[in-house]
């Protein structure tokens, strides 16, 4: 999701909030690949991590241009977001946890796009939204074409196996269901 963050920022009229546990996520992850990238020969690293770098490079460079706000959570939504981590500990991470208690407390949309996540936000009827339905109100709102979110959607496909099957129109048509929990 975080590649898709200018236009989920345009598409919520906003700025995003951010909780650290994230941002401390895609650096961790990025050291990680970097590790093991330079733990190899060159002719032996695999094109995946190669490509995990660079989108994770590129959220985080991302992140410094885009308008959010990374945000620290207060006494009682770390509270909650350890609450959750503990009440979901098998299903949700602590990014997301604390996405959830940053939202439940501010009143504000979560985007997520992992399905349990998604779910344990309805549960506490926080608003959710995932990739696809930025795509599909950009594309609505004319922000990007149809051709331009139909290739979005098509490249999130390729790099995520758990992507919405379908094209965009019919997403958009109303013949195919978003994140039917």
């Amino acid at each position: 999701m975080l590649g898709e963050l200018s236009l989920a920022s345009q598409v919520v009229d906003g700025s995003l909030l951010v909780p650290k546990a994230i941002l401390y996520q895609l650096k961790r992850s990025m050291r990680s690949i970097q590790r093991e990238i330079t733990s190899v020969p060159l002719d032996s690293q695999s094109e995946s991590n190669l490509l995990a770098l660079g989108r994770l490079e590129g959220a985080i460079a991302e992140i410094k241009r885009v308008p959010i706000s990374i945000r620290t959570l207060s006494d009682g939504e770390a509270i909650a977001s350890i609450q959750l981590q503990k009440r979901y500990r098998q299903e949700i991470h602590e990014g997301e946890a604390d996405v959830l208690a940053l939202c439940a407390s501010r009143g504000c949309t979560a985007i997520m796009d992992d399905r349990r996540a998604r779910e344990v936000a309805i549960q506490m009827c926080i608003p959710v939204m995932g990739t696809l339905e930025i795509l599909i109100r950009a594309v609505r709102r004319g922000i990007i074409t149809a051709d331009v979110g139909e290739e979005a959607l098509e490249q999130l496909h390729g790099r995520w196996a758990k992507a919405p099957a379908g094209s965009l129109h019919e997403y958009t048509e109303g013949k195919l269901e978003v994140w039917a929990p």
